[in-house]
C-alpha cells in the first residue's frame, strides 16, 4: 500500500497535470473561438458574393419564332390553285384569279433622269399609302399598282 506522503505527492502530481490541462484547454477554446469567428465572417461574404451573383445572373430565352407560311400548288378541276398554311390556318386561292400589288418607289433625280432609292412592296392600297408618306421626302415618290396573276 502506498504511504501518505506518497498520496499527497501523487495528489499534487494530478493538481499539475490538471492544471496544464485547464491551460491547454484554455489555449484551445480560444483557437476554437477564432475559427468560429472566421467562419462567420466567411459565411457572411459568401452570402454577399452570392446576392451579386444573383443581382448579374444572366438568363438566356430563346426567342419567339414566328411561323413561316408553307405555300402549295396544286391544280382542281384542271385549274392552279395556291393553298398556303401559316400555323393552324390555311386558305386557298385561285392562282389564275388577278392579284394587284402596290409598289411604292422613291428616290431622286440624276439630270433628267430618275434615280430609284427606296422600293418596297405592300398588299393593299392604304399599306402602301402609309409607307408613302414615311418616304415623300425624297423628291419624287409614287405607288405602282400592278396586276399579279
Amino acid at each position: 500500500m502506498a504511504t501518505k506522503a506518497q498520496l499527497e505527492l501523487l495528489i499534487e502530481e494530478l493538481k499539475a497535470a490538471l492544471a496544464g490541462a485547464a491551460a491547454e484547454n484554455e489555449v484551445l477554446r480560444a483557437r476554437l473561438n477564432t475559427g468560429i469567428a472566421a467562419f462567420k465572417t466567411a459565411r457572411g461574404e459568401i452570402a454577399r458574393l452570392n446576392e451579386i451573383i444573383a443581382g448579374r445572373r444572366v438568363v438566356f430565352v430563346k426567342p419567339r419564332t414566328e411561323p413561316k407560311p408553307t405555300v402549295t400548288r396544286f391544280y382542281r378541276g384542271g385549274v392552279l390553285w395556291e393553298k398556303t398554311r401559316l400555323g393552324n390556318t390555311a386558305t386557298e386561292r385561285l392562282v389564275s384569279e388577278p392579284r394587284t400589288e402596290f409598289h411604292v418607289v422613291a428616290g431622286k433625280y440624276d439630270g433628267d433622269e430618275e434615280n430609284c432609292k427606296f422600293a418596297d412592296v405592300r398588299a393593299t392600297r392604304e399599306a402602301a399609302e402609309a409607307l408613302l408618306a414615311t418616304v415623300s421626302d425624297y423628291p419624287w415618290s409614287r405607288i405602282e399598282e400592278r396586276a399579279v396573276a
